[in-house]
C-alpha cells in the first residue's frame, strides 16, 4: 500500500468518527468521493510505478495520458477534501511538483489544441518525453523534454506531506474544523 493509500484510509477513519451528522448530508457526499477519488487515483499511480508506460506507442500515450489525468483527479480531491474539512485552501508555489505536472497534464492531455501541446511520439518510450507546445505568454514554438518519473516522484511526495498536514490537523484542531 503507497503512502498516499495509507494516509487516505487514516483520513478516512478520523472522518468517520465524526460521522454525516456534523458535516451535512451534502458535504459528507463530497467528503467521501474525494476520499474514494484519492484512494482509487493512487492505485492507479502504483500500477504506472510498476508497470511503467508499455512497449507500444499506443499504450504508452494511454499510460502517458491516464497517468496525467489521474494525477489531476487526485489532486482536486485532495483540494476539496481539505476545504471541505480544514477550510481555506494554500495553493502550491508555481515551481513545485504538483503545479508542474498539472500543467504538463494541461498542455498535452487536458487542452491540447487550446495549448498547441504535443508530445514527440519516439520520445515519450524513455520517460522523459518531448513536450511541443506554442507559449502564448512569450509568443513563440516552446520545446521541453520532461522528466517524468520525477515529476511524479515530486507531485507524490507533495501531496503525501499535504495529506499528511490534513490528518495532523484532524487529529489536533478538531474544535476549528470547517462543519457545516
Amino acid at each position: 500500500m503507497s503512502s498516499i493509500e495509507l494516509l487516505e484510509n487514516k483520513i478516512r477513519e478520523r472522518l468517520i468518527e465524526f460521522g454525516l451528522s456534523k458535516f451535512g448530508k451534502q458535504k459528507w457526499f463530497r467528503i467521501c468521493a474525494a476520499l474514494d477519488n484519492i484512494g482509487d487515483t493512487a492505485l492507479a499511480l502504483k500500477s504506472y510505478r510498476n508497470s511503467g508506460l508499455g512497449k507500444t506507442f499506443a499504450s504508452q500515450y494511454l499510460r502517458l495520458f491516464g497517468v496525467l489525468q489521474s494525477i489531476y483527479i487526485q489532486q482536486d480531491s485532495i483540494h476539496t477534501l481539505w476545504d471541505d474539512t480544514i477550510g481555506s485552501w494554500n495553493k502550491p508555489s508555481s515551481n513545485s511538483g504538483w503545479v508542474k505536472i498539472r500543467n504538463l497534464r494541461n498542455i498535452i492531455g487536458g487542452h491540447p489544441a487550446e495549448k498547441s501541446g504535443a508530445v514527440a511520439r519516439i520520445t515519450i518510450k524513455y520517460q522523459k518525453p518531448l513536450i511541443m507546445h506554442f507559449d502564448k505568454i512569450k509568443k513563440e514554438n516552446i520545446s521541453d523534454t520532461f522528466d517524468l518519473k520525477s515529476a511524479i516522484k515530486d507531485y507524490t511526495r507533495e501531496a503525501e506531506e499535504i495529506l499528511s498536514s490534513l490528518y495532523q490537523q484532524l487529529l489536533s484542531d478538531t474544535a476549528d474544523m470547517k462543519l457545516s
